[in-house]
């Protein structure tokens, strides 16, 4: 496999995607049996990368990064680094901003599929392999709900660190909505 281009390169610290997307440049070859351009390492780059703009306390371009991910399921390695590190330095407000990206993209699965839950009767999916699964709305729901509640409830643990009265008012109101949910 034949290099693109040199193996370094230095963020400009404007934008993590970008960045991200030019060190990936530097880690690209083409390989012929696939016929195509291939990134080699694509996790072990982001590492660094967040690393690299950890360590310059670029807290607002990776918290702009990470609003663009699917945070339906939970959080990733990224988001517990980066809540650690703002908690570390107690950077309450981005803190909040980071964690509002989650818990918003969470409620609004939850809502859809509580919604769904309520309305429909459990039925029978057929998966590629053949075997008939029983599925049913509403153990989806409180899969979702379940998740939902665990990461208010680690966001909660954070607040009180802060010990912001107003905040964990907030938290607790919204965890007492998700848990009084019925569907």
């Amino acid at each position: 496999m034949k290099k693109k281009s040199s193996d370094t390169i230095t963020p400009k610290f404007k934008s993590f995607s970008k960045d991200l997307e030019l060190a990936m440049k530097c880690k690209t070859s083409f390989d012929p049996i696939q016929g195509m351009d291939v990134v080699q390492g694509y996790s072990d780059i982001v590492q660094k990368m967040f690393e690299i703009y950890l360590n310059k306390k670029a807290y607002t371009l990776l918290i702009d990064y990470l609003k663009k991910y699917n945070w339906e399921t939970g959080q990733n390695d990224l988001f517990r680094k980066l809540s650690n590190q703002l908690k570390n330095e107690n950077e309450l407000e981005l803190l909040k901003d980071l964690w509002e990206c989650l818990l918003v993209k969470q409620e609004k699965l939850f809502i859809k599929i509580a919604a769904v839950a309520r309305k429909k009767k459990p039925y029978i999916s057929i998966p590629i392999t053949g075997d008939w699964t029983p599925s049913d709305p509403k153990i989806r729901a409180n899969e979702v709900k379940l998740d939902l509640l665990r990461s208010l409830r680690d966001f909660k643990n954070i607040i009180v660190h802060f010990k912001s009265q107003k905040d964990l008012n907030l938290i607790n109101s919204r965890i007492d909505k998700i848990e009084n949910t019925l569907f």
